[in-house]
């Protein structure tokens, strides 16, 4: 038997505390200095914001693709069991979830490499499932949360991989204390997620 060559698949990036939306978008007239046939970026309105897609190879003027693109949150999500510097929990939830799966199978593809570009938006995508429940809850917040990858080849004789991505947090309502001259104020509901100190 020949020596397995060990084979290394990285990735990185952030997950933005938002929600997804797929938006169907018609492809432009290829530029000038794209070849015919050749895959090209471009630029698109989707839900006000304006966004780079990329056209694939083959695809012709008006031809109508789909993208997901994440919409920003005010809701504050983090991995940290406390609010923000300066903020107090005013009331906690019960424990919310949110999960994804993508399955592939083994033939024609290198399984391995696809499963490492998957990961990255298979966690925004729970993520955005998480915000979306604590906003049903009224929360303002998602503490606590915790990602679990979890694969499976068993189906199909192992001809076919599964990657499942679930995301667990506490929703909570969070609010602002603001402490002058020894007296508590008036809590303030929490601000955009902007305003959030950017250390937290």
């Amino acid at each position: 038997m020949g020596n397995v060559q060990p084979q290394k698949f990285s990735d990185h990036g952030s997950i933005i505390a938002g929600t997804q939306g797929v938006f169907k978008i018609p492809v432009p007239e290829c530029p000038p200095h794209v070849a015919k046939g050749a895959s090209f970026a471009f630029q698109a309105n989707c839900g006000g914001q304006l966004i780079t897609a990329t056209a694939p190879a083959k695809s012709k003027p008006g031809q109508q693709i789909s993208i997901s693109v994440t919409t920003p949150s005010d809701i504050v999500c983090s991995t940290l069991p406390t609010p923000p510097p300066g903020y107090t929990i005013r009331q906690q939830k019960p424990i919310i979830f949110g999960n994804t799966s993508v399955a592939y199978t083994r033939r024609g593809i290198d399984i391995q490499s696809s499963m490492s570009a998957q990961v990255s938006p298979l966690l925004q995508e729970a993520q955005s499932q998480l915000i979306q429940e604590a906003k049903i809850q009224g929360c303002n917040a998602v503490l606590g949360i915790t990602f679990s990858i979890t694969n499976d080849s068993s189906g199909e004789y192992g001809e076919v991989k599964l990657v499942l991505v679930t995301v667990f947090g506490t929703p909570c309502v969070v609010e602002s204390v603001q402490i002058l001259q020894g007296l508590q104020t008036t809590p303030a509901m929490l601000p955009m997620a902007s305003e959030i100190p950017p250390e937290y």
